[in-house]
């Protein structure tokens, strides 16, 4: 066991020690390679960089052409534009641009270049609108003849494709080059071309690239469901970074496929060494085998303690036999004493038995009973409670009713002083209607003297108007002053009838009010007898009450005292029952372990008695 367990520590430390030496040289090989690719990338740019900035700045504008043409062909550009401020522009291929595409000033690399004077801008990559070709686009500032003018130059990615395609990995993989904001600038199947690179998994992030270009080591994620290593370089003096992918299992499967062939060799090693170790173990402990044998006789023959083992020997395995004989004699002894005492524990478990059993019956009738005092005093601590909240609620309510009654009581007072002035009034009501009757009757006497004295100046009037016509002319005068006399005496006399007549239905409306101020009078003297019999009677209920609300009080105090009493009375009743039940508790425990002592008693008996002594 010994050897396998060796064997498995030094194979797992070798599969480590291998692990940590895989890490360490493939984070040193991803680094040569990208410190490699990220050269020539460096190289490539500013070889281009550098063609674009010797240009000549005073070069004769009827040469331009020639000037461009000669940038284009030492840096292999595709081609190489001049862009003016006033949109136009030449091209050292001479290509004739479409009109929709025609104007530098659109173009990303001339906005950037002149957002940028003093450096030399790389673009995305593009579909170049006069070779049709995937380029990448470089511009760069430069003041020519006095104006500032744009040198913009497309060449095509094909070194780098091939740069990115032909490099070596340690495993399977590959390689690609991202923008700083996490666009595919560079990567072999140039339909990715532009795409953000988590479209190759949802993991691979602009913020993750950054953190490993930062931490300049090899890291596991899962790219494309495929466990897989991750290293990112950035490449210096531009807005790029190289990104290599390589499946784990292609990098440990060698690994895999050693620790294989080591395993197997080990466990061929140690199954020979497991085999001539026991063949040693065999041939040493041969004489073993004897005592065991013996053993063996005598655990089969019934437990027969009175077999003996031969001694032959004198050697470590004569020592042996001799011990265990006496062995055999003290266990003879032990065996025996063990048969009489199991025999005896036997008969003390099953009287223990029987005494538990018996505690057990008592107790649970005392038990039963003692549930149903607690039950009867706990009912009857609740009807107390009862009786002492109804009590209590009956107290309230007939303090409540006491309140009540005294304010009726008031307020009937109070309507009865209402009626009583109501009755006094009224009869001084009737007093003034009275004397309205007697003015309108002396009102009456006066115009009945008005009417006389009008009907006479009628008749005067009339005397007068014919004296005045006896006397002709002279007496025309007074002829018109005896008419107008008559009119107003006709007129007074009709006036005072209006009187008359509405005097007469005063007197009329006089005598009514008198009636029914007789009535009211009668009314409001029966309304103040009422009002004193209800004073009366809310008298008589207030005492009733007040007495209802103290027999209610003294019942409420009787009724907590009860229940004060009838508390301790459970709790203490509750207590016995908590005793009595702890004491069924201990009795079935009792019993339970009476029982299980007589069951062990007779195994053991069961046990000793297999034994031949």
């Amino acid at each position: 066991m010994a050897i396998i367990v060796g064997v498995m520590i030094i194979t797992a430390m070798s599969v480590i020690a291998s692990l940590n030496r895989l890490d360490l040289e493939l984070n040193q090989r991803l680094l040569n390679v990208s410190d490699s690719n990220n050269k020539y990338v460096s190289d490539w740019l500013e070889n281009k960089e550098a063609a674009l900035s010797s240009f000549a700045a005073d070069a004769d504008r009827e040469q331009l052409l020639k000037h461009i043409k000669q940038v284009r062909d030492s840096a292999h550009f595709d081609n190489v534009f001049l862009a003016f401020d006033d949109g136009t522009q030449q091209n050292a291929n001479e290509v004739v641009l479409p009109p929709h595409n025609d104007d530098p000033r659109k173009w990303g690399w001339y906005k950037n270049a002149m957002a940028n004077p003093s450096m030399v801008f790389i673009d995305k990559p593009t579909v170049a609108a006069a070779t049709g070709a995937n380029v990448v686009s470089l511009g760069k500032t430069i003041q020519l003849l006095g104006e500032t003018t744009v040198l913009g130059a497309d060449v095509q990615m094909t070194d780098i494709l091939s740069q990115l395609n032909d490099v070596i990995l340690p495993g399977s993989g590959y390689m690609f080059i991202a923008t700083g904001d996490g666009q595919i600038f560079a990567h072999s199947d140039t339909r990715l071309l532009n795409q953000p690179v988590d479209v190759l998994d949802q993991s691979m992030t602009p913020q993750l690239l950054a953190k490993l270009a930062n931490s300049h080591q090899v890291a596991e994620f899962t790219i494309a469901e495929t466990a897989s290593y991750v290293y990112v370089a950035p490449i210096k003096g531009a807005n790029l970074q190289t990104v290599i992918v390589i499946e784990r299992d292609s990098v440990l499967a060698p690994i895999y496929s050693a620790l294989w062939q080591q395993g197997l060799v080990t466990l061929v090693v140690v199954m020979i060494c497991v085999l001539l170790f026991n063949g040693l173990c065999n041939y040493l402990f041969r004489p073993l085998q004897k005592v065991s044998a013996a053993l063996a006789a005598i655990a089969k023959g019934g437990g027969d303690l009175t077999q003996r083992i031969e001694v032959d020997t004198r050697d470590e395995v004569g020592d042996l036999a001799d011990n265990f004989n006496h062995f055999g004699s003290s266990f003879h002894k032990l065996v025996s004493n063990i048969r009489l005492q199991a025999r005896e524990l036997g008969q003390d478990a099953q009287q223990s038995e029987h005494r538990a059993n018996q505690s057990m019956i008592e107790l649970a009738s005392q038990q039963q009973e003692i549930t149903q005092v607690v039950t009867a005093v706990m009912q009857m601590a609740s009807a107390a409670v009862d009786i002492a909240s109804h009590a209590e609620n009956t107290a309230g309510m007939a303090k409540n009713s006491s309140e009540h009654t005294g304010k009726g009581r008031e307020v009937v007072e109070k309507s009865r002083q209402s009626i009583t002035l109501l009755a006094t009034t009224v009869n001084q009501a009737t007093g003034v209607i009275s004397e309205l009757n007697q003015h309108a009757q002396d009102i009456n006497s006066i115009l009945s003297t008005i009417q006389s004295i009008a009907e006479q100046t009628n008749l005067l009037a009339l005397n007068a108007a014919i004296e005045a016509a006896r006397a002709g002319d002279h007496g025309r005068g007074f002829s018109v002053v005896a008419d107008e006399v008559r009119v107003l005496s006709q007129r007074t006399y009709t006036s005072t009838e209006e009187i008359q007549s509405m005097i007469g239905n005063l007197q009329q409306a006089t005598d009514q009010a008198v009636k029914l101020m007789a009535s009211s009078s009668e009314i409001a003297q029966s309304s103040v007898s009422d009002a004193d019999e209800a004073t009366k009677a809310l008298t008589q209920i207030f005492g009733s009450v007040q007495d209802i609300s103290n027999m209610a009080s003294q019942i409420a105090t009787a009724a907590e005292e009860q229940t004060q009493v009838t508390g301790e009375i459970t709790k203490n009743t509750t207590s016995i029952k908590d005793v009595t039940d702890k004491l069924v508790d201990d009795a079935a425990t009792s019993l339970s372990q009476s029982k299980e002592l007589n069951n062990r008693a007779n195994q053991l008996n069961d046990q000793v008695t297999t034994f031949v002594v």
